[in-house]
């Protein structure tokens, strides 16, 4: 899911995958408690949404969406 979003919002919104078992600093980093954790950041870089636990592709989208990613 996590591919496809990045194809589908390129140039429009930043989608990253980081694999915390073979990077786990980046896990500490991110305050990763459960995987998968889905955070989602405004244009300035500040956190404004963070889901633990599997979360469907049109949920993402809607998150986008409330972000004011079109």
């Amino acid at each position: 899911i996590i591919e496809e979003l990045r194809v589908e919002y390129e140039g429009r919104a930043a989608v990253l995958f980081i694999d915390v078992w073979k990077h786990p600093e980046q896990g500490a980093r991110f305050g990763v408690q459960g995987i998968p954790t889905q955070i989602f950041y405004d244009a300035g870089g500040r956190e404004v949404g963070r889901h633990v636990g599997f979360l469907d592709k049109e949920s993402i989208r809607d998150t986008f969406a409330k972000l004011g990613v079109r």
